[in-house]
């Protein structure tokens, strides 16, 4: 993707999707669940217009202008974020060129960040309720498995 985006795997939700891929083999369905889920909280964001962690957005001068949302106007790079099942993890995120300076911010044109994604100083940061999802979603596909 090259806008931006975050790839949860192995390394980043440890022994669970070892334990899971042990169990049922396949972790295609577990992993599309939690593809689905990202974007769900990356399209409840824009809505909210808040970060992953629920800070608010700083209001864009479009959107104070014309009383409209931030990162909104068309909708375009709301409408792109998406997910990428593979092997090993699950990627999330937009291919829109704009995405990255929206999310890390762009200080030469005075842009603030405004994380879509829970990325901080370029590092994944889950917040804890999506730790909590992602969790809740692997108990149920390796209790599922084990039956």
């Amino acid at each position: 993707m090259a806008g931006v985006g975050v790839s949860i795997t192995r390394d980043t939700v440890g022994d669970r999707l070892d334990q899971l891929a042990h169990a049922i083999g396949d972790l295609q369905q577990p992993l599309t669940d939690i593809g689905d889920f990202a974007v769900s909280e990356v399209l409840a964001g824009f809505d909210a217009a808040a970060d992953p962690w629920g800070l608010p957005w700083q209001i864009s001068q479009r959107a104070a202008e014309e009383g409209g949302k931030t990162l909104t106007d068309h909708g375009h790079l709301r409408d792109s974020y998406t997910y990428a099942v593979s092997a090993d993890g699950v990627a999330v995120g937009s291919n829109m060129i704009y995405a990255a300076p929206h999310q890390f911010g762009w200080p030469k044109k005075n842009l603030p960040a405004r994380p879509q994604l829970p990325i901080r100083e370029d590092v994944l940061a889950l917040p804890p309720h999506w730790v909590d999802e992602i969790d809740g979603i692997l108990s149920d596909h390796l209790l599922g498995g084990l039956q």
